[in-house]
């Protein structure tokens, strides 16, 4: 009687595996439906003042006036618009020279 319950469970089980398992993975199944993606919703976020100015940075770098050069911290910034470079290549590029703190 016991061997009998435990065929009538595994077969019920693997009944059940192959009727919720008909076709997935390949697409041949019989009720395949056509799919599509869907939007994705927007998630809208607050965020301080800080953390939405650009990034930059106070780095040392050669400024040259018209008669003289000298090394000093220069604010950088990245800049994605470089001439001759594909799409989508940065540069840190320095922006102004005599930098105590660039987000000021």
């Amino acid at each position: 009687m016991e061997s009998s319950l435990h065929s009538v469970i595994f077969l019920g089980l693997l009944a059940t595996i192959l009727v919720t398992t008909n076709g997935q993975g390949d697409g041949t199944g019989l009720n395949a439906e056509e799919m599509w993606p869907v939007e994705v919703g927007m998630e809208y976020r607050v965020w301080r003042r800080k953390l939405m100015t650009p990034l930059e940075l106070c780095l040392e770098c050669k400024c040259c006036s018209s008669t003289t050069c000298a090394t000093m911290p220069c604010c950088f910034g990245i800049n994605c618009q470089l001439p001759n470079k594909p799409f989508g290549v940065c540069a840190f590029v320095p922006k102004s020279c005599h930098c105590n703190s660039c987000s000021i």
